[in-house]
């Protein structure tokens, strides 16, 4: 699989030498949310999707990029490596910026949602787009940001769905509907937005995500799995259980502990803080810390890591990896990401996860016995190394359609039909 995929890399690149004649001719901004900077130096899924599409337009240079994020000190550095695409930095509201946001909150409530929410972010970005003649405007945000965007911005509007939260009793909804000219996500999402809001298919874009596929070395991954696990005082003999995301309710990490609580002969590794960059000792932190007490000591925190490739580290000291989120969840980008480093993994069957899985998935239905069912599936594959190895050669196979490179693709011509 290696040798096809290094070949179909080099063909594509050679027909990347005269790629003039593909370029999209159309000026387009991307507007990140209000909380993370993009690029996604503090981390954030949205953020660093967004950064992914960056990175590889600074080599093929097929989009015209303007990019509005929010402020941030470490932003002065890194924007410092894209020369292909502008990045407008939105100065922070500070407390006036809260305050505007908290009044107009409160009078639009009390005017039965028919006053327009505004806040500093959005109000300073428009000022931008009225300037400019873009051709397309692609929202990475909630819908707030989306409503907010000038009457006088006549350019064709993207909004990214990133998690499964329109519903038919959001304020605004129908006015939202008629701004936007193409609702942007994976296929569980686009259906829902069909299913839900009656929005028809021509107004709906399903796309795929991609990300870094390549692979180490067995030897470097040998090496790097000892290094992390003598670091964290495991031998070759533990079975290492996985968890890499943000602990909050709605990813699991809870009902995970407590379903390795139950299986007694393997170890888990929590990998993540309690939002993106942050290693607050939230309330839900320290239930996850006081549930793991209870597995003497087989539970190891490590926070959140500065550096993304340090989450590959850790897949690779691992023997299996879980996804349990209890939310509709969009597709999951840890199931390419485990896919990636032919990871068993896993998952619980809520949301759109089936569109991000291959072979090495093992779904889990969550349902009131959700803990009993994690503590089943993971003790099944804990017990069973054979089962873990057949699962693991399932993992790679079509990974290269979930590549930058197609993705990218993908995203041009998906902007170049618009």
């Amino acid at each position: 699989m290696k040798d096809y995929l290094l070949e179909n890399l080099s063909l594509r690149n050679n027909n990347l030498k005269n790629m003039d004649n593909k370029k999209v001719n159309k000026k387009i901004a991307i507007i990140g949310p209000e909380s993370y900077p993009i690029p996604a130096v503090r981390g954030g899924a949205i953020e660093s999707g967004v950064t992914r599409t960056l990175n590889i337009n600074e080599e093929e240079k097929r989009l015209d990029l303007t990019v509005f994020t929010i402020s941030d000190p470490l932003l002065e550095e890194a924007i410092k490596n894209y020369k292909n695409c502008r990045i407008i930095q939105i100065a922070r509201g500070g407390l006036l910026g809260f305050l505007i946001k908290k009044v107009y909150r409160v009078l639009r409530k009390f005017s039965g949602y028919r006053l327009p929410f505004r806040s500093a972010y959005m109000i300073r970005i428009n000022k931008y787009l009225e300037k400019e003649n873009f051709d397309l405007i692609a929202f990475h945000t909630s819908h707030e940001e989306v409503s907010q965007l000038s009457s006088k911005v006549k350019a064709k509007v993207i909004y990214s769905v990133a998690s499964d939260y329109l519903t038919p009793d959001i304020p605004g909804i129908t006015q939202l509907i008629e701004r936007v000219d193409c609702f942007s996500s994976n296929q569980y999402i686009i259906d829902r937005i069909h299913n839900l809001l009656g929005v028809g298919y021509e107004k709906l874009h399903a796309g795929k995500g991609g990300i870094d596929i390549s692979l180490d070395s067995n030897e470097v991954r040998t090496g790097i799995r000892y290094g992390i696990r003598t670091k964290h005082n495991l031998t070759d003999k533990d079975v290492v259980v996985l968890y890499c995301g943000r602990l909050s309710p709605e990813k699991g990490a809870l009902q995970l502990i407590q379903a390795v609580q139950k299986v007694p002969n393997c170890k888990l590794i929590v990998v993540g803080g309690a939002n993106f960059s942050s290693n607050a000792q939230t309330e839900y932190v320290k239930s996850l810390k006081d549930a793991a007490s209870k597995c003497n000591g087989r539970v190891i925190f490590t926070g959140y890591l500065d550096n993304h490739d340090d989450l590959k580290k850790y897949a690779y000291a691992a023997d299996i990896a879980v996804v349990p989120s209890i939310c509709n969840e969009a597709g999951s980008v840890a199931l390419l990401e485990f896919r990636v480093v032919e990871l068993p993994t896993i998952a619980s069957d809520k949301g759109g996860m089936i569109h991000n899985a291959a072979g090495n998935v093992v779904f889990v239905r969550c349902d009131d016995n959700y803990v009993n069912n994690l503590a089943e599936a993971i003790g099944k594959l804990v017990r069973n190394p054979e089962e873990r190895k057949k699962l693991s050669k399932l993992a790679r196979i079509g990974i290269e359609d979930r590549s930058l490179e197609a993705k990218y693709d993908r995203l041009c011509d998906f902007y170049d039909s618009l």
